[in-house]
């Protein structure tokens, strides 16, 4: 662990929550590749107040498809680092 801290650089840790941002964004709607990101105790709170825990989400999101000229992306996305402790 300490040799994988020593290789992390603010701009590396940057790139990564990028990455993964856009891999979110990319497999939002298939549910096999949402898995992989989402840990497993994953919680959405939706509008209706309700809770929706990994396997309610992903079933929601993958029964409950977009437009298909629907294309997501950031516009101005800022990452904030903050310490995390490794050293």
């Amino acid at each position: 662990m300490r040799v994988l801290a020593q290789q992390r650089t603010v701009e590396s840790d940057r790139e990564a929550l990028i990455a993964l941002e856009n891999k979110w964004l990319r497999s939002e709607y298939r549910a096999t590749e949402f898995d992989s990101i989402l840990a497993s105790d994953f919680v959405h709170p939706v509008v209706t107040s309700d809770l929706l825990d990994k396997a309610q989400h992903i079933h929601f999101s993958s029964t409950h498809l977009p437009p298909t000229n629907l294309q997501n992306h950031f516009d101005g996305l800022k990452v904030r680092l903050y310490d995390s402790g490794i050293r």
